[in-house]
């Protein structure tokens, strides 16, 4: 786990709410650098961004085991040590992030202009904001049908997520049920998403809106 101070939001170009930078709309943000995010590692990996040195210093601190000095520990910390080799691969693929993220925008404006089927509700994206398309989620009838549909096509879709937070397992001593959040409940039970990375071409987009237009449920 790597982590940042930033006085100023210089980064790369990226998602944005009113002109401003995610990960820097409050007090500290949070970065996957899960293999698949938009900026990736080979491996585990993130980051934690600040305004305030303060913050880092504490979360340098949790990250290190809880110490500063070596064998003298404050409080109790955690082994989240970024690996030299991550951030080696990130650093490298930092370089490439910008084109990245304008490919990933180039095939989700085709899909929100394309996919013209009713079946198929896609995300809205607000005036105030700019998406970097990490994923494309969509919500149909039937999820699963329409993934074994798509994978009849040759194309493999998945579903991120089919169950919402509050109904999972590890959340059950906080006491929801279903119908306490029913959005996310929605969402959740109706929710797929369709292929979309920056390597992918125009004519692998165009059969994936090919098939998004002919599905029936």
């Amino acid at each position: 786990m790597a982590f940042i101070w930033w006085k100023t939001a210089r980064s790369p170009r990226g998602a944005l709410y009113e002109g401003q930078k995610t990960g820097t709309l409050c007090d500290i943000g949070c970065f996957s650098f899960y293999p698949g995010k938009n900026l990736y590692a080979f491996g585990e990996g993130g980051a934690v961004s600040a305004k305030d040195p303060a913050y880092i210093d504490k979360v340098n601190v949790f990250k290190n085991q809880g110490n500063r000095v070596p064998y003298y520990h404050e409080v109790v910390g955690y082994n989240m040590r970024l690996e030299g080799l991550q951030g080696a691969v990130l650093s490298v693929s930092l370089k490439y992030l910008d084109g990245w993220n304008a490919r990933r925008t180039e095939i989700g404006t085709r899909y929100d202009e394309q996919i013209t089927n009713p079946l198929i509700i896609k995300q809205a994206h607000p005036a105030n904001t700019t998406t970097v398309y990490h994923m494309y989620e969509i919500q149909v009838p039937d999820p699963e049908g329409f993934l074994k549909y798509m994978a009849d096509n040759d194309i493999q879709c998945h579903r991120h997520y089919p169950v919402p937070c509050h109904l999972q397992k590890a959340y059950e001593d906080l006491g929801y049920g279903r119908g306490d959040c029913p959005n996310a409940e929605q969402l959740a039970a109706h929710c797929a998403t369709l292929p979309l990375f920056p390597e992918m071409t125009d004519e692998e987009a165009g059969l994936v809106i090919e098939a998004c237009n002919r599905y029936k449920a």
